[in-house]
């Protein structure tokens, strides 16, 4: 594929994360009294507000433990590296469309291990897979916590399958026996590109049999728990902060709807699509729109402005640059040795 063609893609992918966001935002405002909002955006208590931050960097953290378990077979790694690589894809994140920064914090890991790049992707398959997989016992424990409307609770059942799906998958790619002998792709597949592709699939397939159903497996699964409710512990906080009187069930499940709303790559920092999901998730609780738009507005900056700040020193830190990661990356589609030596 032409480095035009790629970057087509990239254009499109791009112009419709920036259209979702766009249409979240206009309907967020569209039948508001910017003033109005403006007065909610207050924080009345600031000591929730520090123990949210406190606990959203506490998940971070918990995140870096869980990826060094992951990454185990291919080396050892010290947990503030893996933190920090995590804060410098979550700062992409910020500054860039379509999830960019789950490449980046992956090719700074492939190059402080060293290891493939390829290598290093089964670990962020299974940290998406553990995530999917207690988000969804979170949105079981949340339907039956709290009254929901029935599309939200079928939405949540949906979700709940696709998850299932893809633990079956995995566990599949897990007990199933490599395949011995010769290599077929080279007899078989005459494309350059495709054969690239497959090959990456193996390693992929490889590296999640490493990890495995075993002692890493559940000792991420258990620290995930840990993550996620931290993380609705940190947005709840905030709500305490911004004067909301809601249970904690409650802004779980505004928390658990942003979470999977925003999932879907889309405009950097989530913006739109965050206030979109916050505001929806609010109203259908019974909130005020105006209430709930001025809160959608203050969480994002309270949990955000702490990751811009940690996210920038985590890329200054990295002894690279988000260009440099950018033709690297560029090296590994055509083949050629990276900076680390790994393609």
């Amino acid at each position: 594929m032409s480095d035009d063609a790629t970057t087509g893609q990239r254009s499109y992918g791009s112009l419709l994360g920036y259209a979702f966001a766009l249409a979240g935002a206009v309907w967020v405002f569209h039948d508001l009294n910017l003033r109005e909002v403006w007065q909610k955006m207050t924080i009345e208590h600031w000591g929730w507000i520090v123990l949210a931050v406190a606990c959203d960097i506490a998940t971070y953290v918990c995140q870096g433990i869980r990826w060094v378990l992951l990454v185990t077979p291919l080396g050892r790694l010290r947990v503030i590296k893996a933190t920090q690589a995590i804060y410098a894809g979550l700062f992409t994140n910020e500054v860039l469309p379509m999830r960019a920064g789950e490449l980046v914090r992956g090719y700074l890991v492939a190059k402080w291990l060293p290891a493939r790049f390829a290598s290093v992707l089964p670990s962020l398959l299974v940290e998406r897979l553990l995530d999917g997989l207690w988000t969804a016992i979170a949105i079981g424990i949340a339907i039956l916590a709290v009254k929901l409307p029935p599309n939200l609770k079928d939405a949540g059942y949906i979700f709940g399958i696709v998850i299932l799906v893809l633990t079956a998958v995995f566990v599949f790619i897990v007990w199933r026996e490599e395949e011995t002998g010769q290599d077929p792709f080279g007899t078989q597949i005459k494309s350059k590109l495709l054969l690239k592709f497959m090959l990456t699939l193996r390693h992929v397939a490889d590296g999640l049999r490493q990890i495995g159903l075993g002692r890493i497996f559940y000792s991420a699964l258990g620290m995930t728990g840990v993550m996620i409710i931290l993380q609705v512990l940190a947005f709840w906080f905030v709500m305490l902060g911004y004067g909301l009187h809601i249970s904690i069930a409650s802004g779980a499940v505004v928390y658990l709807l942003m979470r999977i709303g925003t999932a879907i790559p889309n405009a950097p920092a989530n913006v739109g699509s965050y206030q979109f999901f916050t505001v929806l998730g609010l109203t259908l609780l019974g909130f005020d729109k105006t209430v709930a738009t001025g809160f959608a507005l203050v969480v994002f900056f309270v949990l955000t402005v702490p990751l811009w700040a940690l996210g920038l020193i985590a890329v200054g830190r990295s002894g690279t640059s988000l260009s440099a990661i950018r033709k690297d990356f560029q090296k590994v589609v055509t083949g050629k040795k990276t900076a680390s030596g790994a393609v």
